[in-house]
């Protein structure tokens, strides 16, 4: 290899290098740019589907517990209004009672 020949090859590699790295960047920034995308899509998806899935188990829950809550409630109102029907029906037989006694302690 004569000194010219060095020249070239030297010329050659330092103009083909940055083609090709040139090429590379081009081909990764490219791949990147085509999949964090296609990721993005995918985590965007992936979350749309948590959250339309989770949401619903969520609304699913609190209606659950309304529900259960309103049942205690109703029924505790329910079993308040038979114990006032109760107390007024037991205070009713008091009343007959006492007036009862009172008849007897009259007679």
């Amino acid at each position: 290899c004569s000194s010219g020949d060095k020249g070239v090859v030297n010329f050659t590699l330092s103009y083909i290098f940055p083609l090709i790295e040139r090429q590379i960047y081009r081909r990764y920034t490219f791949t990147l740019s085509y999949i964090f995308p296609l990721i993005e899509r995918q985590i965007y998806r992936r979350y749309t589907f948590t959250l339309s899935y989770i949401f619903p188990l969520i609304e699913r829950q609190i209606y659950r517990r309304y529900t259960y809550f309103h049942k205690v409630i109703k029924t505790s109102q329910e079993h308040f209004e038979v114990n006032a029907h109760l107390f007024m029906y037991v205070k009713m037989c008091d009343k007959i009672y006492e007036n009862r006694c009172g008849c007897i302690k009259l007679l």
